[in-house]
């Protein structure tokens, strides 16, 4: 209903695991923009913070290793955009409040971010 007078949502303060549900029922269900800048925006300024980074050191982003300090919904979002941009997954390490994330170790909160982590301990 509100489409037609709105050029697009910015979403705003929605609690991890929640956040994905609502973002992807929006985008797919509304025909304007829909952006949860908790997610997308955190991830934007992460990754060119990191490719900036990157060049002043003189290294490429699949060589380096990368630590993810939490697994809500902006470390999930940065994380799949710099895995997407080329980091190697296999080189990171994701940890929130109770260790190490991996597939062979405790059940993830998050799916989306199952995808990204290897099946051995990733350190």
């Amino acid at each position: 209903m509100l489409q037609p007078g709105l050029g697009g949502v910015n979403l705003e303060d929605i609690a991890n695991p929640k956040c994905f549900y609502i973002l992807d029922t929006l985008r797919a269900e509304c025909e304007i923009p829909v952006w949860h800048d908790d997610q997308q925006g955190t991830a934007c300024v992460t990754l060119a913070g990191l490719i900036n980074a990157l060049k002043v050191v003189g290294k490429k982003i699949n060589e380096v290793k990368i630590a993810f300090i939490g697994a809500g919904a902006s470390n999930v979002a940065i994380s799949r955009l710099i895995f997407a941009y080329g980091a190697t997954p296999e080189l990171c390490t994701i940890v929130d409040s109770k260790g190490i994330l991996n597939k062979s170790g405790r059940i993830l909160l998050c799916v989306r971010l199952s995808t990204w982590i290897s099946g051995s301990c990733v350190t």
